[in-house]
């Protein structure tokens, strides 16, 4: 995987970047229905990931990066991610491009090793 790939090379390791990276993928393929892009800056101190789809941000979606989304009904068994995103990640916010889409993006503290 790319995101492991470039954590190597930065010499730090994080099985959370790893799995969030998978929840926000997986929010472009489900919902987005885009390409998207991965920048990945990775250094001893801090990773950050950003994914980068073709549409824009709208306001529900600002506010639930911002605001943390609250967990849906038990019955629902999707809806969880960005839930994960926002709670798990040191820091996590979406970059709105206008028509050119959106970056959500997250960074997480490197494992220790």
């Amino acid at each position: 995987m790319f995101v492991a790939r470039e954590m190597a090379g930065a010499q730090v390791a994080s099985s959370l970047a790893l799995l969030l990276t998978s929840e926000l993928a997986s929010n472009v393929v489900e919902h987005a229905r885009t390409h998207f892009d991965l920048v990945v800056d990775a250094s001893a101190t801090m990773i950050r990931v950003e994914i980068h789809d073709g549409v824009g941000a709208t306001a529900a979606f600002r506010e639930m990066i911002e605001r943390h989304p609250g967990l849906p009904s038990t019955h629902v068994v999707s809806g969880r991610g960005l839930l994960l995103v926002t709670s798990s990640a040191a820091a996590c916010g979406v970059i709105d491009k206008g028509a050119h889409g959106k970056a959500v993006w997250f960074e997480v503290v490197p494992e220790s090793t």
